[in-house]
C-alpha cells in the first residue's frame, strides 16, 4: 500500500483561474493513480486535477467557473474521517449540522442559506442527483462510509444551470471507487466511544471481461446519551394542562445501524454501479413535533444502480448516455411517538404515527461535447426523469380536534392512508430538461463560460436558469473571476398539494468575485466575495388548515478567505468564512446557520511511517429562526487529532480523538422547542486498514 500522508491542500478552492492559462493552455490533464497522495503533487499539478461538478464535464480544478473544493480519499483518511459528513469539515462557507433536520437527519448550510424543513443543497452520487419528491433530505448519502468514496467535489453557490433542481446554495458530488482504487483484497475496522463501530471488506478483479469491484460495509453507534434536552414541546403542554408526560430532561435518541453493499464494473466504454444502502434502528428523538421520543425507530433503504456509455468520436465530438434507477423504502420499525405516553391525559401509549413510504426514481440523460471549434468547448445535453411516490401508508391513533388539541382515535392505531388525515399524498413528478454551455477562450488571458438550462415539470412550473463566468489571469500568480449564476429549488409534492394549485419554485440570483494567488510552490490563497437575493420562498400561511405559498424574499452576502502552506513534512491550511442573511421585509436574520466559520488543519510527519494530523474547527453563533425570540445559540470549538502508523505488508493502524476539548456542541432544532440539539462529546476510537495484493 502506498504511503499515505493525508492532505491539507486537497480541498483547495482554486476559484479564480481561467480554463486555460498561458501556462496550462498546452498542459495535459492530470490523471492520478489509485491512492495518490495529493500532498506529493506540486500546486500547479493540483490545479490540473479534473472535476465534473462545476461544468458537467471533466474540467481542471483551477479552471472551474465556480467556487469549487475537492476532498480526496487519502486526504480525509489522514484525519480519520469515517463518513462523507465528517469529510466535509473545513470547507469554506459550508456548515454540516448533524441530527438537526427532520427526523434527526443532517442539514447542509451553504453560505448561511436555510429555510425551514427544506435543504438548500443538492446531493449527488457519481453526478446523479439523489433528490426525492417527498422528503427534503435523507441520511443515506451523508453517512456513506469513506471506504467507498474516491473523492468529494463541492460547489459553493448556485449550480442549477448545470444540475437543475435543488442546486440552490451548493452541490455535493460523491464519486465512488472502482477496481483501480481498491486492488486485490482490502479490509478495515474500528471501534470507539458510544459503541461506535465500522467495518468494511472489498475484493476486485476481472469478471466477464470487466474490471469489477465488490465492497461490503457495516457500521453503527448507540449515540452519546450524556447530552440532555432540558425541555421540549410536551413540557409546555404539561405546564398548561397540569400533566407530567414529558421525557425531558432527557437524552436524544441518536442510535443507528448501517449496511452498505456496492459493486462497480468497468468495460472499455461502459461503466456500471449497483448499490444497496440500508439504515435500521434509526433513532428519531426529538420527533418532528419537538417532543422527545425515546421509543420510535425508522429504517431507510435505497437500492439501485446506473449504467453509462461514453465514446470519443472523430471531428472533436464525444457522446455520453446514462440510465439510472433506484427504489427508496422508508419504514417505521417502531411507531413514532409524536407526543409521549400520558400526553393530554388521553394517550396511555402516546400519540403514535406509523409510516410506510415507497418511491421509485428513473432518469435518462444524453450529453454531447464538441471541441472542434477553435477556442470553444460546447456541451449540449437533454434528459428525462421521474420520481414516483408509488405507496404512502400511514397509521395514527389520534384525531386532530383543533390547533394543538388531540383526541384518542377509536380503535387505536388505525390506517388513515388516502384520507385528509394523511400528510403525504401519493404523487409523481416528471421532468424534462435541456442544457447548453459554451466554454470560450476569448484571449490568452481571458475566458468566458456561459450556460443555460431549461427544466419543465409536469406538476408545477417551467424554470430557466443561466450562468455566466468571466475569468482573467492578471499576472502569472494572480487570477480573478466574476461569476453570475441563478438557481431554483422545487416545491415538494406536499407543498404542491397544499399550495392551492398556485405554488412555484424558489429562486436565487448570485454575483461573486473570486481571487486566487499562487506566489510559489509553498503558498496559496483564495478570496471570494459574494451577494445573493432569494425570492418566492415557500412559507406557511397562518390559519386552521395547512397551506403554503410563495411569498418570502431574502438577501445575503459574505466573504471566504483560505490560505494554505506546504513544505517537507508539513501541511497547513486555514480558512475563515463570514456570512449574513436576512428576510427582506422584516430585516430579521434567516437564522439556523452560523454567522461565521473558522478552520485550521495541520499535519506533520513525525517519523518514517508515522503521521499526526489535527483540525481545529470553530462554529460561530447561530441566530434563531424568524419569529423565535430566544437568544442566539452560542458558538463552539472542536479539536480532533488523528495518529496513524503505516506498517509493513500493507497494514495501517490508527488512533483518533474527536472533540478533545469536550466543548458543549449544540445545533439549533427545527422547532423553537427544544431550542437546541446536543451532539456527541469527547470520543476516542482505534482501528486498522489492511491490503492484500
Amino acid at each position: 500500500m502506498e504511503r499515505q500522508k493525508g492532505c491539507v491542500l486537497g480541498l483547495l478552492s482554486l476559484l479564480a483561474a481561467p480554463l486555460e492559462t498561458a501556462r496550462a493552455a498546452t498542459a495535459e490533464p492530470l490523471v492520478l493513480a489509485a491512492n495518490t497522495d495529493l500532498l506529493t503533487l506540486p500546486l500547479e499539478d493540483l490545479g490540473r486535477l479534473r472535476v465534473d461538478v462545476a461544468t458537467g464535464t471533466p474540467t481542471p480544478l483551477a479552471a472551474t467557473p465556480a467556487a469549487t473544493s475537492l476532498r480526496q480519499d487519502t486526504d480525509v483518511r489522514a484525519l480519520g474521517s469515517r463518513t462523507v459528513d465528517e469529510a466535509l469539515a473545513g470547507i469554506p462557507g459550508l456548515h454540516v449540522s448533524s441530527y438537526s433536520g427532520p427526523q434527526g437527519t443532517t442539514r447542509y448550510y451553504f453560505r448561511g442559506l436555510s429555510a425551514g424543513l427544506n435543504t438548500q443543497a443538492l446531493i449527488m452520487v457519481n453526478g446523479i442527483p439523489v433528490t426525492t419528491v417527498g422528503i427534503s433530505n435523507l441520511p443515506l448519502e451523508g453517512g456513506l462510509p469513506m471506504a467507498q468514496v474516491r473523492r468529494i467535489e463541492v460547489i459553493r453557490g448556485p449550480g442549477s444551470a448545470v444540475h437543475g433542481v435543488d442546486a440552490f446554495g451548493g452541490v455535493i458530488n460523491i464519486i465512488t471507487k472502482d477496481a483501480a482504487d481498491l486492488p486485490g483484497t482490502q479490509a478495515g475496522a474500528s471501534y470507539g466511544s458510544f459503541d461506535t463501530f465500522s467495518s468494511h471488506v472489498s475484493q476486485s478483479g476481472k469478471l466477464a471481461g470487466a474490471d469489477a469491484l465488490l465492497q461490503l460495509a457495516y457500521s453503527g453507534t448507540q449515540g452519546d446519551d450524556s447530552g440532555r434536552i432540558d425541555s421540549d414541546t410536551q413540557t409546555l403542554f404539561d405546564q398548561l394542562g397540569g400533566t407530567s408526560a414529558s421525557r425531558a430532561p432527557g437524552p436524544t435518541h441518536q442510535q443507528l445501524k448501517r449496511f452498505d453493499a456496492y459493486s462497480s464494473f468497468k468495460w472499455q466504454e461502459v461503466d456500471a454501479h449497483f448499490f444497496l444502502r440500508q439504515i435500521r434502528d434509526y433513532g428519531v428523538s426529538p420527533a418532528v413535533t419537538g417532543a422527545l421520543d425515546p421509543v420510535g425507530l425508522l429504517s431507510w433503504q435505497r437500492a439501485g444502480g446506473d449504467v453509462s456509455w461514453h465514446r470519443e468520436n472523430p471531428g472533436g465530438w464525444s457522446l455520453q448516455a446514462q440510465l439510472t434507477a433506484w427504489h427508496l423504502d422508508i419504514d417505521t420499525q417502531e411507531p413514532l411517538r409524536l407526543y409521549p405516553a400520558g400526553a393530554f391525559n388521553s394517550f396511555p401509549d402516546g400519540l403514535q404515527d406509523k409510516l410506510e413510504i415507497n418511491e421509485n426514481t428513473a432518469r435518462a440523460t444524453v450529453t454531447a461535447i464538441f471541441e472542434g471549434w477553435k477556442g470553444h468547448r460546447l456541451r449540449l445535453g437533454a434528459g428525462w426523469g421521474v420520481n414516483d411516490l408509488v405507496k404512502v401508508r400511514q397509521w395514527t391513533n389520534y384525531l386532530v380536534t383543533g390547533p394543538g388539541t388531540y383526541a384518542l382515535r377509536p380503535g387505536g392505531l388505525t390506517e388513515v392512508s388516502d384520507t385528509p388525515a394523511s400528510g403525504l399524498p401519493e404523487e409523481d413528478r416528471k421532468v424534462t430538461f435541456a442544457v447548453l454551455q459554451d466554454e470560450w477562450q476569448l484571449l490568452p488571458r481571458w475566458h468566458l463560460t456561459a450556460g443555460l438550462r431549461h427544466d419543465r415539470f409536469d406538476d408545477f412550473d417551467e424554470v430557466t436558469t443561466p450562468r455566466l463566468t468571466l475569468a482573467w489571469q492578471a499576472r502569472p500568480d494572480l487570477t480573478a473571476k466574476l461569476i453570475h449564476g441563478e438557481a431554483f429549488r422545487a416545491p415538494s409534492v406536499t407543498d404542491v398539494a397544499f399550495g392551492n394549485g398556485n405554488i412555484g419554485a424558489e429562486r436565487l440570483r448570485s454575483t461573486e468575485l473570486g481571487l486566487s494567488w499562487l506566489p510559489d510552490a509553498h503558498w496559496n490563497g483564495d478570496l471570494n466575495l459574494y451577494r445573493f437575493v432569494m425570492r418566492d420562498l415557500i412559507t406557511l400561511v397562518p390559519g386552521p388548515t395547512l397551506q403554503v405559498q410563495n411569498s418570502g424574499r431574502g438577501r445575503g452576502h459574505g466573504a471566504e478567505l483560505e490560505v494554505g502552506y506546504q513544505d517537507a513534512g508539513w501541511r497547513l491550511l486555514g480558512n475563515v468564512s463570514v456570512q449574513r442573511t436576512h428576510d427582506e421585509s422584516s430585516g430579521d436574520d434567516l437564522g439556523l446557520a452560523p454567522d461565521y466559520l473558522a478552520y485550521l488543519r495541520l499535519s506533520r510527519d513525525l517519523a518514517p511511517g508515522w503521521q499526526l494530523s489535527s483540525q481545529l474547527n470553530h462554529v460561530g453563533q447561530r441566530q434563531r429562526a424568524p419569529g423565535d425570540t430566544q437568544p442566539a445559540l452560542d458558538g463552539y470549538t472542536t479539536l480532533d487529532l488523528h495518529l496513524r502508523h503505516l506498517a509493513a505488508a500493507g497494514l495501517e493502524i490508527f488512533l483518533t480523538g474527536r472533540n478533545l476539548l469536550d466543548d458543549d456542541i449544540t445545533e439549533p432544532g427545527i422547532m423553537p422547542v427544544p431550542s437546541s440539539i446536543p451532539l456527541p462529546g469527547l470520543s476516542v476510537s482505534v482501528g486498522f486498514n489492511k491490503a492484500w495484493d
